[in-house]
């Protein structure tokens, strides 16, 4: 034989958490749910790669999370998972082709390599798609305290996050697009859904102690981009450089109602 294959397969499989938080200052305990699925690993004797796949479902996930010093219980999830990779026993190379979950309030992916030998991080690319962050509220309602006053959203967006490097010399990328996004900001900024805006950022973190890089704005005609020198991220110390084009306020009265006067 040239190749091993081993597969499993469960079907309403019941899960059982916990009564009570296992942690002495815990957010989040599972309570119940239901695991159905299939997993298979695949194993070609000439090769040192392991192959992993598996894909299925948790219904009924129900749990709690801390809100305000107390427990609150979300409503009951379905959530659907799937996973294909890699794992290189002569490298310790692991290799994520995709690995997707499909929530409520969005769908989540990953792809990337990661070296478990030497800890270093082979582009390791996270998605979210049809984002809708109200929605991630209800199912996190303890995050609601930690919104910037004044703040309102509605509707999808799409968000992109990479990694890349060791734990000593870390590059970031996020991507930030929130076209179809209703924001509001009490009675100084509105924008509606379908006009564009963009975010992005580059960023290096060096020995988790310092950030620098460079991040980008567009909103319809403008353009503003800057960058961050040596942020120290123990105490929040820097320089920030911003530098925009010119661009008519023509219009923006609908975005900024004290323009309106």
């Amino acid at each position: 034989r040239t190749s091993a294959r081993f597969t499993l397969e469960l079907k309403n499989l019941p899960l059982t958490g916990m009564r009570e938080p296992l942690l002495s200052n815990p957010v989040f305990f599972f309570k119940s749910g239901t695991l159905s699925g299939s997993g298979e690993i695949k194993k070609d004797l000439k090769e040192s790669a392991v192959g992993l796949s598996a894909s299925g479902t948790v219904g009924g996930f129900s749990y709690e999370v801390m809100q305000e010093k107390t427990w609150a219980a979300p409503p009951v999830v379905d959530v659907g998972w799937s996973f294909s990779g890699s794992w290189d026993l002569a490298t310790e190379e692991v290799k994520v082709q995709k690995m997707k979950a499909v929530f409520p309030f969005g769908d989540l992916e990953a792809s990337g390599d990661l070296k478990l030998r030497t800890g270093e991080i082979r582009k390791i690319h996270f998605t979210a798609s049809n984002l809708v962050f109200e929605n991630f509220l209800k199912h996190w309602p303890g995050l609601e305290g930690s919104i910037p006053f004044h703040i309102g959203f509605s509707g999808p967006s799409q968000w992109g996050f990479s990694v890349e490097g060791t734990l000593d010399h870390l590059s970031l990328h996020i991507s930030l697009d929130l076209t179809q996004t209703l924001l509001t900001y009490g009675v100084y900024f509105t924008k509606a859904k379908g006009v564009p805006l963009n975010v992005n950022f580059d960023y290096l973190v060096q020995k988790g102690e310092t950030l620098s890089g460079d991040f980008s704005v567009r909103f319809q005609d403008m353009s503003l981009k800057g960058n961050l020198t040596d942020l120290k991220l123990a105490d929040g110390q820097g320089q920030i450089n911003i530098l925009t084009n010119k661009f008519s306020l023509k219009g923006w009265e609908k975005h900024i109602p004290l323009l309106q006067r």
